[in-house]
């Protein structure tokens, strides 16, 4: 065509008598060699992103502007054979359900991950690209992460709580108390803290953490008893006045130790629990109790689970100063205290609990 121009342009007179034509021929052979450089470049470049799309291990779904299937590579056929089937939609919705919920799924022994983001062209949003990843070497080794660190923590937790109720024993021990006293209070807290929660009671706070560090803590409840002289601990008569006043200041001490630690260690949420146990576990329903005269529900609830628990086990137990108790007659009193010692409910709860709490009374 061009050297045709030329020709016409030459005839016409306006090149001034100059023979065009070659030049035409150059000009047009410039542009063919072009053409041809162009084309094979582009083939080149669609040949190489072609190859690396179909050797990925990720599957790789590519979807039009309307959600339609354009293509898949290699491993997302092998993954999902049904997407080269003449209506693959259900597939499609279901990958792109997947890919909303961002959760892992696993296939022949592997585990995949599904994302999509779209593919724009002059800012236009063309398509949507779907991949397949396989996760399977780096969810493995979170999972087994994670297996190694819960296993830490337990043992942690387990020594921790080891060191706790041995120190709690030995507390006991300036009391004339066996450090059964420790592990049974525990035990009446959790089994009447589970009691409460499979009745519909508190639920709000009683959450599997709540639980968990309620009775970690129970040890901790007499930490004060640490600072109160062995006289008045050990005294097999009735106290005095002063002296009672004097072994009432072992639940202050308890929390101001707990909270030393709390300093020191940093807020851990059963130490926070612990402080509360400690310092509250001898206030009483109606107010009447010490060291601050709270009443009901402003009493928190982790005290007035050992209150209860306390007291009992006080009532049933040989102590320097009394003979124990029946059970029958303990639980009497532990019932006649319900509105006024006691928390009602949690009260409810420990009567309806007895034949499981008296087991444990058995075990030692």
């Amino acid at each position: 065509m061009i050297p045709g121009i030329s020709l016409l342009v030459y005839l016409t007179g306006t090149t001034g008598g100059y023979d065009t034509t070659a030049l035409g021929y150059v000009i047009c052979s410039i542009i063919f060699l072009f053409s041809i450089f162009q084309h094979n470049l582009f083939d080149t470049l669609d040949l190489a992103r072609e190859y690396v799309v179909e050797n990925m291990t990720n599957g790789i779904i590519v979807l039009g502007s309307s959600e339609q299937f354009l293509h898949a590579n290699a491993p997302a056929k092998a993954l999902f054979p049904e997407i080269t089937e003449r209506h693959p939609e259900e597939l499609i919705q279901k990958l792109l359900s997947w890919a909303e919920e961002k959760d892992y799924r696993f296939i022949d022994s592997h585990v995949y991950t599904c994302h999509t983001c779209n593919i724009y062209a002059n800012e236009i949003v063309r398509g949507k690209m779907i991949t397949i990843d396989d996760v399977t070497i780096h969810y493995n080794y979170t999972k087994e992460l994670e297996q190694a660190v819960n296993e830490k923590t337990q043992q942690l937790e387990q020594t921790q709580h080891a060191v706790i109720s041995s120190f709690a024993n030995l507390i006991e021990a300036r009391d004339g108390i066996t450090g059964e006293h420790v592990k049974r209070t525990s035990a009446y807290v959790g089994i009447i803290t589970y009691a409460l929660k499979e009745n519909g009671y508190y639920t709000d706070i009683l959450t599997d953490r709540y639980i968990k560090a309620l009775i970690n803590a129970a040890p901790l409840h007499d930490i004060g008893k640490i600072a109160i002289p062995d006289s008045i601990l050990r005294k097999p008569g009735k106290l005095t006045d002063n002296e009672y006043d004097i072994i009432k200041q072992h639940a202050k001490l308890g929390a101001e130790i707990i909270e030393d630690l709390i300093d020191e260690a940093g807020p851990e949420y059963y130490l926070i629990i612990a402080r509360n146990m400690a310092l509250y576990h001898h206030e009483k329903w109606d107010g009447s109790g010490y060291p601050t005269g709270m009443a009901g529900d402003e009493i928190p609830l982790c005290a007035r689970i050992m209150a209860i628990s306390d007291v009992y086990d006080a009532l049933i137990s040989n102590r320097s100063y009394k003979k124990s108790f029946p059970i029958e007659e303990a639980v009497a009193i532990i019932k006649e205290g319900a509105g006024k010692h006691f928390d009602p409910i949690i009260t409810k709860v420990f009567i309806d609990s007895i034949d499981e709490i008296a087991k444990v009374n058995l075990i030692d």
